[in-house]
């Protein structure tokens, strides 16, 4: 698994937009799921559901500063395959 965002959106290629806990953003597609405390670890990321990357036209979240941030998730997949 990549890094986790939180508090994430996620607008689909048909309109439909999307809010969650928690994604996580591989090299075909998005994770989503939650954040749950851990007494070990701290964290971990659960309930995983996929969405592959031909669904989405956006992906969405809140900076640390509270300013709205899209992520290029189309460059991040070029990156990726460059590895």
């Amino acid at each position: 698994m990549q890094d986790i965002i939180e508090n994430a959106t996620i607008i689909y290629k048909n309109g439909y937009k999307e809010v969650f806990d928690a994604i996580s953003i591989s090299e075909k597609g998005v994770y989503t799921g939650q954040i749950k405390k851990t007494n070990k670890n701290g964290e971990e990321f659960i309930n995983h559901s996929y969405i592959p990357k031909d669904q989405i036209q956006k992906i969405m979240f809140f900076n640390i500063d509270h300013k709205l941030k899209d992520i290029d998730f189309k460059k991040y997949y070029r990156e990726e395959n460059e590895k």
